[in-house]
């Protein structure tokens, strides 16, 4: 039953996930290419990045960017494809259950002598393959676009990062169903999910200069902290990450099938 609630999730966003694939194809192979320009030139580059404060470019990673894992990280993973996957994960955590809740469409299924905790449990599921298979599409175009591209990055580096967007996607779309299954209010969960996002990304990126140690607490820094595209797996901050999915999982798990629902 957990698997036919997936599927049928799945099924019902199969468009959107098409979509976002194309959005992350479309930004990896916008951004990618120019990294010949940087590397032909990197006294240029170093440049550029003088007249920024040293705290700013050190935050956002800018102090590496003429290295192929620098680059990759401070246009695709750590920026403009990390909003991608963050977007499109909150979006799906927050229309899962709050939001079909909402339009009644979530009725069937809760009608239909199915067990919330299935009900849950594969639509939960099904977002975090939604995730997966967008941060593994982010990787499969990098890894084919790294060698024209000059970057030659391994592949053992690419699937670091890979992971580490992978897991905070999957973490902010299940904070986002978990708040969504509790309250049954999606303004809620996105509002959580969200705030949540943005404070860890800025704990992270500005959080040295504001006080020492508290980007440890970032789940972006957990991520992104030990530069996953340049020095490999982190082991420590992925498990971090996973512990923190397990935890917004089963609050949701044990929150929705005790609440009245709208339905």
């Amino acid at each position: 039953m957990i698997v036919s609630v997936m599927l049928r999730w799945l099924r019902t966003h199969r468009a959107g996930l098409l979509g976002w694939s194309a959005g992350l194809i479309g930004v990896t192979s916008m951004y990618l290419p120019f990294y010949t320009t940087v590397a032909l030139d990197p006294e240029l580059m170093d440049q550029y990045m003088s007249a920024l404060p040293p705290e700013v470019v050190s935050a956002f990673g800018f102090d590496d960017i003429t290295s192929p894992g620098g680059y990759v990280h401070s246009t695709v993973f750590g920026l403009l494809g990390l909003v991608l996957v963050l977007i499109a994960g909150i979006t799906r955590g927050v229309r899962a259950i709050a939001g079909d809740e909402q339009t009644g469409s979530l009725e069937t299924e809760v009608t239909a002598a199915v067990d919330r905790r299935d009900v849950y449990i594969g639509r939960a599921l099904g977002v975090t393959v939604f995730v997966v298979i967008l941060g593994l599409v982010t990787g499969v175009a990098t890894a084919l676009i790294s060698g024209p591209s000059g970057l030659d990055l391994p592949l053992d580096r690419v699937a670091a990062g890979v992971a580490a967007l992978t897991l905070l996607g999957v973490v902010h779309a299940l904070i986002a169903l978990a708040v969504g299954a509790a309250t049954g209010r999606s303004s809620i969960a996105l509002g959580v999910a969200v705030v949540a996002a943005v404070l860890g990304y800025f704990a992270h990126n500005l959080g040295p200069m504001i006080a020492e140690g508290i980007e440890r607490f970032s789940p972006f820094y957990w991520a992104y902290g030990n530069r996953p595209l340049s020095e490999g797996f982190d082991w420590g901050g992925l498990g971090l990450l996973l512990i923190l999915t397990v935890v917004a999982f089963v609050a949701g798990l044990v929150t929705f099938p005790r609440r009245d629902l709208g339905v």
